[in-house]
């Protein structure tokens, strides 16, 4: 997703260093470097979890199981319905 994000980035530029930025609700702009620095180091993150042997900080945690990735995204997934129903409800009609 990372990476996808970060490619649409480059694309939607369209050669300028500011882009439009709707992150947590905002209208600003921000610089596309920033941007992809932000994914960058988010995608490290995860490389460096995802590496990881279990022996050091993580272990004894368990990665979650088919059904309870399912059970998440399906939550997720309505919790993000339910806010997207509602502001489109309580939106003043233009």
């Amino acid at each position: 997703t990372l990476a996808a994000f970060s490619a649409l980035l480059l694309v939607r530029r369209g050669g300028q260093t500011r882009v439009p930025c709707g992150c947590f609700g905002g209208a600003g702009e921000r610089d596309y470097r920033i941007l992809l620095a932000r994914n960058a180091c988010l995608a490290a993150l995860a490389g460096l979890l995802l590496a990881g042997d279990g022996s050091r900080p993580l272990d004894g945690i368990q990665a979650p199981t088919g059904g309870e990735v399912a059970a998440a995204a399906l939550l997720i997934s309505g919790v993000a319905l339910t806010l997207w129903t509602a502001r489109e409800a309580l939106a003043p009609r233009r």
